[in-house]
């Protein structure tokens, strides 16, 4: 049986740039869309754990932004880059 509701990542309508990575906790996440679209940001561990939202970002067609980890564990996370009805993962490792 197969189901599922849910947000395609193949779905995902933009180019998505995180580096350097691996880093020491801070990285840059540039993201360019094709339209403007609502643009929400979120890092979760390995388990799955909401470490924080963006929220702020609005309605964008491009993104480059900083961001920094360096009061986080060292260990691979996740950025959730939500687009509208559209997602993608990336995958970002933190090590010193």
């Amino acid at each position: 049986m197969t189901c599922c509701v849910g947000i395609e990542e193949a779905n995902f309508d933009g180019e998505v740039i995180l580096y350097p990575n691996p880093n020491d906790g801070q990285f840059v996440l540039e993201v360019e869309m094709q339209q403007a679209m609502n643009m929400t940001i979120g890092l979760y561990d390995m388990v799955g754990k909401q470490v924080w939202l963006d929220e702020s970002l609005g309605s964008v067609s491009g993104l480059r932004k900083n961001y920094d980890l360096s009061n986080m564990p060292d260990g691979v996370y996740f950025l959730r880059i939500y687009a509208d009805n559209q997602m993608t993962v990336a995958k970002v490792i933190k090590q010193q």
